[in-house]
């Protein structure tokens, strides 16, 4: 039997716990796939479980995104990704303000890393980072797009 990643559930008990939300919107095809999607970003199908079935459509907006935004950032990315996408200039002056990352200075000739928000860091320190996760460390945004 098939088990739902990060539990010890099977398939069937995710479609019967929504196919009667669901399913009256969408048809067959679509209503798997998004029981499919679901399935694949645990920390929503847990908030959908611990709401029960009776409260599915009433998640909010807000829980969702949080969730869905946790999840595109989720996991890190490989030195050749962050090599050929992350935006690296060396500092010809000194530049005002510290690292998020490490919180030290800017200085001369230091290498630069611009993520898609625009936030700099140090380029080794957003390095290490990306490694981790792909989101900016202020913001939360995607760091570098893949």
């Amino acid at each position: 039997m098939k088990i739902v990643p990060f539990t010890d559930l099977p398939p069937s008990f995710i479609i019967e716990h929504l196919q009667g939300y669901h399913r009256s919107t969408c048809g067959g095809d679509e209503f798997q796939q998004h029981v499919e999607s679901i399935v694949n970003i645990p920390a929503l199908l847990r908030l959908i479980i611990e709401r029960g079935r009776e409260n599915v459509l009433r998640l909010e907006e807000k829980e969702i995104v949080d969730v869905l935004r946790e999840h595109i950032g989720a996991s890190g990315l490989s030195k050749k990704i962050i090599s050929e996408n992350l935006r690296v200039t060396v500092m010809l002056d000194k530049m005002d303000g510290v690292c998020a990352v490490c919180m030290r200075e800017y200085k001369e000739n230091d290498s630069i890393g611009t993520l898609i928000c625009r936030h700099e860091f140090h380029a080794d320190c957003i390095t290490g980072r990306l490694l981790q996760k792909n989101a900016c460390p202020l913001c939360r945004a995607i760091g570098v797009p893949i």
